[in-house]
């Protein structure tokens, strides 16, 4: 495989001859824009972190407590991380609770990005982890706002909080769990009922990432509460306004001749990789000249990657674990783009592929909110299974030759655009701080941007 070593270092899965087909590739490359820039603020990097001379002289900032469980780079984590860059440093001091001590694939981008990074283990022992939040809590509090980035666990993390003093607590659903609860067992949703009432009874407010992620966590009558918003994560896509790199096919060890299916998502069982597959062994057989490309990391990544090699699919398949640089690859490397989720909360794996030009098949678990133009998009059910799926994902048409220039009035200012998202979520975090929900004035100006 040809690359340049400035750009990628390459992995191989574990009991795969190096000289093995399958490829594994961990790109580095250049970080986002500086939001500064979207800012308006010349200062630098020293007036962003909290060097001892910021502390002294800058006036009391808004503190908030992220509990996000981890930080790979997964679309929650994504968000988070884009956000913080958006929001005013001089405004808001954000620390980040994740509940590993490990050091994950962007802890270190947190760090730089101002945030503090608060490692709490044992959250499969809730007093173990009781012992660590209440010491961090102690010693790096106190939090205006608690703000949770996950599920049924959340609950639990809220009642803690509360019991130590945060002021207050922000509930945040991006998932729909209502897929896994319809096949679960009874202890599983016993758990997920008692930790959904425990986040309905801490939260002063809440957002959901879509209509079917606030019935997940909020109920079916989430709309009629006062306390539950809506709140669509956004994307950078200054970073999709950018000329194609021509040689990254080539880096990746990808022929030149390939037609690339492009597919975002962490390896695991929600993003239904083992059925990705299916649908590409039948793809193969009806085109040999298709290439899959697959960019994230996760628990299932060694069995879709054994599973790939029984298939006979290793040329066909390249697998890029830890990408910084997800829209170049989209714009670069893939010709159409495929998700076929179990369930999803939002899938803005799907709005940045659409950022990128490309026509993307996705399954009717992912939401139709991610439809931003609607020629781009075909929803499919997966019951209609692998063979129906091959056939509409050769069928897709193909991607915009102008790409961005052409689609920026789609994006650029509307509710997917992180300076607008992270714009709403100021004015909430500034309300909440002075006791009150965030306003209708609030609630408008979403509904302007989705109009």
């Amino acid at each position: 495989m040809t690359r340049n070593p400035a750009d990628t270092v390459e992995h191989h899965c574990p009991g795969q001859d190096r000289d093995g087909p399958l490829t594994d590739v961990r790109m580095d490359s250049q970080a986002l824009h500086d939001p500064r820039d979207a800012l308006g603020k010349e200062a630098s990097h020293a007036d962003w972190v909290d060097t001892p001379q910021n502390l002294r002289t800058r006036p009391q900032r808004i503190r908030v407590l992220h509990s996000v469980g981890h930080l790979l780079r997964g679309g929650i984590e994504t968000w988070l991380y884009q956000t913080i860059r958006h929001l005013d440093p001089e405004v808001y001091e954000h620390h980040v609770l994740v509940w590993t001590e490990d050091e994950q694939a962007f802890t270190e981008e947190f760090r730089a990005a101002g945030a503090t990074v608060l490692a709490c283990p044992g959250h499969s022992n809730p007093v173990r982890f009781a012992y660590n939040l209440r010491r961090l809590i102690r010693a790096h509090g106190p939090y205006d706002l608690l703000h949770t980035h996950g599920t049924h666990f959340h609950g639990f993390v809220m009642l803690l909080a509360r019991a130590l003093g945060v002021k207050k607590v922000l509930a945040h659903s991006h998932t729909d769990i209502q897929p896994v609860l319809a096949s679960a067992g009874i202890a599983y949703r016993a758990y997920a009922a008692v930790g959904n009432w425990a986040i309905r009874s801490c939260a002063d407010a809440g957002f959901a990432v879509s209509d079917r992620a606030a019935v997940s966590m909020f109920g079916p009558t989430w709309a009629g509460e006062g306390r539950w918003r809506m709140l669509y994560c956004g994307i950078d896509f200054s970073a999709f306004d950018r000329t194609a790199d021509p040689a990254l096919r080539q880096r990746l060890g990808i022929p030149g001749c390939r037609r690339v299916v492009g597919h975002i998502g962490r390896f695991h069982a929600q993003k239904n990789q083992h059925f990705l597959l299916e649908v590409a062994e039948r793809v193969i057989a009806m085109r040999p000249d298709v290439h899959f490309l697959l960019i994230g990391d996760g628990p299932d990544l060694a069995s879709v990657t054994q599973r790939a090699e029984r298939l006979g699919l290793a040329s066909h398949i390249t697998i890029v674990r830890d990408c910084r640089t997800v829209p170049l690859h989209l714009l670069s490397a893939m010709d159409s783009f495929i998700l076929p989720s179990l369930y999803e909360g939002l899938a803005l794996a799907a709005v940045e592929a659409q950022a990128a030009g490309l026509s993307c098949l996705i399954s009717d678990s992912v939401t139709a909110e991610v439809i931003v133009k609607r020629d781009a998009v075909r929803r499919l059910p997966l019951s209609l299974g692998a063979e129906a799926w091959a056939s509409a994902l050769l069928d897709l048409p193909p991607r915009s030759k102008n790409q961005f220039e052409n689609l920026r009035h789609w994006f650029l200012g509307g509710p997917f655009d992180i300076v607008e998202s992270a714009r709403l979520l100021d004015a909430a975090y500034r309300e909440l701080r002075m006791g009150v929900l965030p306003s209708a004035r609030w609630n408008v100006q979403l509904e302007k941007l989705t109009s």
